[in-house]
């Protein structure tokens, strides 16, 4: 299978797994009533988490997740983690997944950081 394709697929099952996690999670009934959802955009490869309803006395709304997928050809792909306002350890769960980290880039990053880490530079 082509590497863009099994991204794809990695990108979307820990963004679902989020969501989930987080529908089912013991949290405050206020905090509850705030929807979470995955947001999929195949053809741009651009995929999110938005966050949308009310607390008792103001509206959450916004992303808390961006992952972006740049690819040059079906097995030129990396995964750039844009964004990542939750707790959960977006690097390691693709690298779990066997994504290797020079197919990683740490969008958050600025590009003069990027070649401190560990992983691709873009």
């Amino acid at each position: 299978m082509e590497k863009l394709m099994i991204y794809r697929q990695y990108v979307k099952d820990i963004l679902n797994d989020f969501c989930e996690f987080r529908r089912n999670a013991s949290i405050r009934p206020e905090v509850r009533a705030i929807e979470v959802n995955p947001v999929f955009d195949e053809v741009r490869d651009r995929y999110a988490v938005v966050i949308d309803g009310w607390t008792s006395k103001r509206r959450e709304y916004g992303f808390i997740m961006h992952i972006d997928i740049k690819s040059k050809g079906p097995n030129e792909a990396k995964i750039w983690i844009q964004y990542n306002g939750t707790e959960i350890e977006l690097v390691q769960q693709f690298l779990d997944r066997g994504v290797p980290k020079q197919d990683l880039v740490l969008g958050y990053h600025a590009p003069s950081l990027r070649p401190f880490t560990e992983f691709a530079l873009n």
